[in-house]
Order: C-alpha cells, then structure tokens, then sequence
C-alpha cells in the first residue's frame, strides 16, 4: 500500500488504533508512517509490523501514544525512526516483551526516534541489531524533557556514527534499571552504548550492564558531554567495552563551556574490563573541568589504556575516591591506575574547580604500568589530597538528587568474597595481599596523601610514588608501603634497583610513615627538590647501589628529624646517601650495612651541589649537619650485602674501601670552605668496619664538631662508645686524621 501518511493505516485526532494477532508489511508512506500513522493511541498486540517504509518518519509506525505488547516491529526503514517515530509533546511509547529489530534510518534513530516525551522498554523487550547513518543507532532523543527508562531489557548490537545504542541531545533523562542491558552497540565515531550530548542525566542502577560496546574514537560504554549528570549505583556495571582512542568504558567532555562539567557519581558499582587501544582512559576518561566522585563499594578493575590511566585519566578535573573504594588491577603504559594532569591557561583562569584529586580510605591495589605509575601517576599543575571527602565541580541541587539515589541504591552485584579481595581498608598498614602488584606515581605542583596503604609495587622509577615540579609543596603522612620493587634495565639487560619515591624538582613533606622491606632507595631527592622528613621508619631495605633509605642528590636538600633506619643495606650509605645538602636531627641509625664505605651514612662533598655555581656565595654552600643522632652496630666493608670489599673494589672506587661503619665523609670541593660538615652531640656504639669503625673519610674535610672528636679511644664524641671496632686503625674512632678539622 502507499499514502502520503500511513502508508498501511492511519488514524487521526479521533480514532485508536488496535492491531491485534495481525500482520503490517510491505507499505510505504511519503511522508511519516510506512505501516501504521496515528495521531492517537495505536496498539499492537501479538502481531507484526515488517519491512516498511517512510521517507521521513517511523519506517513502521509513526504516533502519538504507541504500545505494542508480545509483538515484533522489524525490518522496516525511514528517514528518521527506521521503527517508531514520536514527534508531537506528551508522546508515549510502551514496549513489552517485544522486539525492535533490524530497522534503518538514512538520518537518525535506527530503531525509534522520539522528540518529547517518554519510551518505556519493560520485561524483557529488546531493542537490536538497528542502524543509522547518523545517530542514534538504537534510539534517537532529541528535545528537552524527553525520558528513556528500562527495565528488564537489552538494547543489543545496534550502529550508527555517534550513539550506537541510544544517543540523547538536551535535557533528556534516561534510567536503566531491574537487570537491564546495553551491549554489544557500535558508534563509527563516539558513544558506543550511549551518548549524552547536553545537560542529560543517566542513571544505571539495579544491577543493570552497559557492556561490550565499540567505537572508533571516544566513550565506548558512555559518552556524557556539556553538563550531563551519570550515575552508576546498586550494583550496576560498565565493563568489556572498546575504544579506538580513549573512554572504553566512559568518556565526561565539558562540551564548549568550562561553566559546565560533565559529573559522574559511582556507588556501589564497577567499571571493569574496558579498554582504550591507542590512548587514555581504559575505564574513565573525564575532561576540562569535568569531575568524578567514587563512593563506597565502586570498584574500577582490570581496565587497560595504550597509554596513559588504565583506570581513570582525569585531565584538568576534579576526582573524588571515598572509603572502600578500589582502584584495582588496572594496566597502562604510565598510571596504570589513575593518570591525573593539571588545568589548561583557560581552565586555571575560571572560577570553576578542577585539576583536584581527593580520596579517603580508597584502595590502590594490583595497578600495573610499563613505565612509570603503576597505580597513580598525576601531571604538573594538578593537586592531591587524601583526607575526608569534599565535592568539587557538583552544584548543590545535583549532590542532593544524587545522594537520595545513592542512599535508595542499596544492592550490590559483587560477592562478599570480591568485596573481602578487592576493597581492602586502607591506612595505617592495613594488610593487602601479597600477590597485589601497584605503583603509585605523582608528578604534580600540590600533592597531599594521607592514610594510604601501597604493597608490593613495581616501576622503574618511584615504584611507589613520582613527583615532578611539585614546587608548591606535597605533603605525605601516615604511609605504609611494603614490599615495593623500583627496577629499570641496565644497558646490560639487568634489571638494577631505582626509587620508591622520587620527588623531581619539588618540595615535599614526608610525615609519620613506614617503609619496610622495599628494594630501592625509599626516598630519592633530586633535580633541585627539598622535602623535610619526620617520623619516618624505614626497614630492612637493600639492594640499592647508594643510600638504601634516601639518596640526596646534587642540587637538592632534605632535612630528617625523628627518624630510625635500621637493617638497611647498600653498597655505600647503608641508610643514606647525600651530594647534596642533608640535616639529620633527632635520629637513630642502627643494624645498617654497606657493602664498600659509610655503613650508616655517606656524605659526598661537592662544590656544586645545590645551584651548580661555583664560588663562595652563601647559596651555593653545601652544608651537612648532623645532631643528636644514634649510631649503633652499623657496618661497613661487606659484611651487610652481597659483594665484598676487596682490593679491585677499592681500585676501582679510587676510594678506600671498608671505611666507617657509622659514617663516612667523601671530602673536595674547591674552595674548600664552601663545603662545611657539622656534627654535634652524636652517640656511636657497636659499629665496626675495616677502617674506622665510626667514622672514615677520603680527601680533605672542613669538618665542624662539637665536642671536637680527637682521633683516640675513648674521645668525648663517642658517648657509650665501647664496641666502635675498626679491624685497622685506632679502634672505635677516625680511620686517619680528616684535613681542616675546627
């Protein structure tokens, strides 16, 4: 049959429409239409409605009121809604136990396009296997006010160009919900199960599935633009979807307007097993102003990113991790975890909050990076903190719609038993198990972590944290990490140990943490970094060349108070190891070993240690001051590590080999003035070593003590001093008298 509007029935103002145990096929309509046009009510029960066609609108039905109940509506095509089209204010559309399938649209809304009002697909419909060129593959929404809610049902392997499944234009709102399920859609561009363009809210809930889906670019799972609003509760997950870029399982793009962030709420939900083949997000891309909150019960698992945040990557946004949140074996090249980067000049100059990191009791666990990051790596111009939650970039109105979600969101699909494996309480030294592999990298102006606990990690450097051009400061308290490994590849092919945290150009705060069993330098201070240390324990760390605890370098200063380092081990500096400048105050130094020189510390002079000038300016000074420490049954000259000292070794140094088991002194510079070591009020005891069982020196010193430390048994610096052995050389005391001594 052929008509201009319903090409097979129509029914205008006045008349219902009910077909019932019936057959629509085969019509064609000009205009809107091909099977069945109502302006009414039309349903359709137990019955057909096949291989139509209209130019414009609703290739098998075009209506105002639409239900159709254990029916098919199939292989039908028009220009915009291949299946059903609702164009008119308060159009409904009811689908139940039935099947959209097959359809075609030259424009948009594969399977059904609505312009205002509400389409319900409910027990057990299914909406697959559509195509349109454009959008929408499944379904096309495309005005303010337009809803969307599924219940019990599947929109499966539907294609388009952007919003395989569903794609929604502005204001529009979609729930999905009781079991539901969008898989397996595919967008040639964006947006693979759904794409939210403008000011939308969608909500997963009720142990529904966004998964599986494709596409060529970015949101494989979810595509959420210019302040749309998403929330993943009650058990709900987007998992096993696959971006060509980024986003595999869900991409937040702020559109054209920094004063209008994108926002996705998780609670009690998983982002899983989504990938992201060339670039960022595995799990969760959220861009420029944008912002995440994670709640109690998320879990983001076993994503994988090309390059950067096989978790999350949050690119000048604002991220929140609440108690009980995982962050849990994810894969990346660099921040397998969470990839973190500060604000563009245009972000950082609005009013509007990103580029902020914040979690409490969160859980870093199994992350993994190629290079560099395992679990978190943030880029200069971010910030950090790990306190009690706060919502940045949320308005008020949007926290208060989500909170009564949350709180009405009460299922969960994962077991107790998952829940026991993956959402392990964080802090304090809270235990992880050992078969957790993460590495956490911060690389960022302001960074604040608290209460964390990072186990068995691996990176080539800072197998624990990284930070790069953090010169606003960073503050780290109360870390326990455990078991770490920081490795890089030798030009030989061996892998040689490097940091557990690293701070690059950078001030930092390192307060009331332990470090034990780690291999690597625990901390290493370089390229121009000052951090102040307090309350740090560091134990039975080895396996490093220099200073198994903290490694100082040229050019930069740290300060220790009220630390203990004991069994550490490394070839020279035991503990620590310094080029640069070093205060230790109010510390104890006990069971270290080096292999070759310095059992506890090693301090190595330079002219040019902080600004790489020459010369006598007060700035350019490198001064080592240590005060009221303890050293106590300290070794030096291979009896704490693996290689011993021998002739070669001490050939090869042009050092002399086997000097101070509590200390040793590299002096030089010239002048030599510049270069000023100060020990005051030191304890030594039981520390041995083949020369100078306290302290050992090599080239001159412009050494200042107080009391001044005569070379004898017995001097008044070695309070409890009985038991300093040197197998040569006067027992208890300096291996040979230092130059310029005061």
């Amino acid at each position: 049959n052929l008509a201009s509007t319903g090409g097979g029935l129509y029914g205008d103002t006045s008349v219902e429409i009910v077909v019932r145990d019936s057959h629509v096929w085969g019509n064609h309509a000009t205009d809107a239409g091909g099977g069945i046009a109502s302006f009414r009510r039309v349903v359709v029960i137990n019955s057909t409605v096949t291989m139509n066609y209209a130019v414009d609108g609703g290739g098998g039905i075009h209506g105002t009121v639409v239900e159709v109940v254990s029916s098919s509506v199939n292989m039908n095509a028009g220009g915009r809604g291949g299946a059903i089209a609702l164009f008119t204010n308060g159009a409904s559309l009811l689908l139940a136990r039935s099947e959209v399938l097959g359809n075609y649209a030259r424009d948009v809304g594969g399977g059904i396009f609505l312009s205002r009002g509400a389409i319900t697909l409910e027990a057990g419909s299914v909406l697959r296997e559509n195509a349109a060129t454009a959008n929408g593959g499944g379904i096309m929404m495309v005005q303010a006010g337009a809803y969307l809610y599924l219940a019990n049902s599947t929109i499966q392997r539907n294609q388009c160009t952007n919003g395989g499944g569903v794609y929604c234009t502005q204001g529009c709102r979609i729930t999905i919900s009781n079991g539901s399920s969008v898989h397996g859609n595919q967008a040639f561009s964006n947006g693979g199960g759904l794409y939210l363009a403008e000011d939308s809210t969608l909500e997963v809930l009720g142990e529904s599935r966004v998964w599986e889906n494709v596409c060529c670019w970015s949101g494989a799972g979810i595509m959420a633009r210019a302040g749309s609003l998403v929330l993943l509760a009650g058990g709900s997950s987007v998992e096993g979807n696959v971006a060509d870029r980024e986003g595999g399982g869900i991409t937040l793009n702020r559109g054209k307007s920094i004063l209008r962030p994108t926002t996705l709420w998780v609670t009690r939900a998983a982002v899983m097993h989504n990938v992201a083949l060339t670039y960022s997000g595995g799990g969760i891309v959220s861009d420029m102003a944008c912002a995440v909150w994670l709640g109690e019960g998320s879990v983001v698992y076993g994503n994988w990113a090309g390059y950067e945040g096989g978790g999350i990557s949050a690119r000048a946004s604002s991220l929140q991790l609440s108690e009980n949140t995982a962050i849990a074996f994810n894969k990346a090249l660099n921040g397998g975890g969470i990839a973190l980067s500060g604000p563009s000049d245009e972000i950082a100059n609005s009013s509007n909050p990103s580029d902020f990191m914040h979690a409490s009791g969160a859980t870093f666990i199994g992350n993994s990076a190629t290079y560099s990051g395992g679990a978190l790596m943030v880029n200069s111009g971010a910030q950090v903190a790990m306190g009690p939650w706060s919502l940045l970039g949320v308005s008020e109105k949007d926290q208060s719609t989500m909170k009564e979600l949350w709180w009405n969101a009460t299922n969960s699909r994962l077991s107790q038993e998952a829940k026991s494996t993956l959402l392990t309480e964080s802090g304090g030294g809270a235990p992880v198990s050992d078969e957790l592999k993460a590495a956490l990298r911060v690389t960022t102006r302001n960074c604040k972590l608290k209460s964390v606990c990072v186990k068995d990690n691996s990176a080539q450097q800072g197998a624990a944290f990284f930070f790069r051009m953090c010169w606003r400061g960073s503050t780290l308290a109360r870390l326990h990490l455990e078991g770490n490994v920081g490795l890089v590849e030798s030009s030989s092919g061996e892998q040689q140990p490097t940091s557990i945290i690293a701070a690059q150009a950078s001030t930092a705060l390192l307060v009331e943490s332990r470090f034990i069993r780690n291999t690597g330098t625990a901390l290493w201070v370089q390229q121009d970094s000052s951090v102040l240390v307090s309350g740090l324990r560091v134990a039975q760390h080895s396996g490093v060349d220099q200073g198994a605890a903290i490694y100082v370098d040229a050019r930069s200063s740290a300060l220790v108070r009220n630390s203990s380092f004991v069994n550490c081990s490394a070839q020279r500096g035991g503990a620590v190891f310094t080029a640069g400048r070093l205060d230790l105050v109010h510390s104890t130094f006990r069971g270290n070993g080096a292999a070759l020189l310095g059992g506890a510390v090693y301090l190595q002079l330079n002219s040019q240690a902080l600004t790489g000038k020459a010369g006598n300016s007060a700035e350019a000074w490198q001064v080592t001051n240590i005060t009221q420490c303890d050293f106590v049954n300290n070794t030096a000259g291979g009896v704490a590590a693996d290689c011993e000292c021998t002739a070669s070794a001490a050939s090869s140094l042009g050092e002399e080999c086997g000097n101070g088991g509590a200390l040793y002194i590299e002096g030089g510079g010239d002048p030599l003035e510049i270069n000023r070591t100060y020990l005051r009020a030191l304890t030594y005891a039981g520390n041995t070593a083949q020369n100078g069982g306290v302290v050992g020196y090599w080239r001159p010193v412009n050494l200042h003590a107080s009391p001044f430390p005569p070379h004898c048994e017995g001097c008044p610096l070695l309070e409890a001093g009985d038991g300093n052995v040197a197998a040569y050389g006067s027992p208890g005391g300096w291996a040979t008298a230092p130059a310029n001594l005061e």
